[in-house]
């Protein structure tokens, strides 16, 4: 990044992403950052005064881009998938198109050791993204559930929607 009055948040988160993803969250300063993107560290602190803020914005940024991907992928799938298949269909989606970088395993570490503003964040995002899998899932599974109880389908389908999500998770 040039010095130059053009300097945005997402072109500093950009920089962080890669630090980070190279050197961790522990072990990465915004003087790293400052020096990576060639940008004055006040430069640096008008936007960001703290790392904190930082890596909040950048789990933001992350976890939207994951939601976009997640959207997508089950939009994609609506209509054209049968249940046997689905299982399938998320391991090759995920190994694809959902792998979780370096800069997830770092924000989850954050999270493991005490962060927890980026703790409640991260609940939530997944409480969205297990959503996200839930519906896609009850249309998917209309007619295999038929037979049952609203209840029953809501917590088969919801259940199903966590144990993917998990599986995406452990890839």
């Amino acid at each position: 990044m040039a010095k130059t009055g053009a300097i945005s948040q997402d072109k500093i988160l950009e920089v962080a992403e890669a630090i980070i993803a190279l050197k961790g969250i522990k072990n990465t300063s915004l003087a790293d950052i400052a020096k990576a993107g060639n940008i004055s560290k006040g430069t640096l602190y008008y936007y960001y005064a703290s790392k904190e803020s930082l890596v909040y914005d950048l789990a933001s940024r992350h976890f939207d881009r994951i939601s976009r991907k997640m959207t997508k992928w089950i939009d994609d799938i609506k209509g054209k998938v049968d249940p046997e298949d689905l299982l399938r269909i998320v391991l090759e989606n995920s190994i694809e198109e959902l792998q979780f970088d370096r800069i997830h395993l770092y924000l989850i570490q954050e999270i493991i050791t005490g962060n927890e503003e980026l703790k409640v964040n991260f609940i939530d995002r997944y409480k969205e993204w297990e959503g996200m899998f839930t519906k896609a899932l009850s249309t998917i599974y209309t007619n295999d559930l038929d037979e049952t109880s609203d209840e029953e389908r809501a917590t088969r389908v919801g259940d199903a929607g966590m144990m993917i999500l998990s599986l995406l998770e452990g890839l």
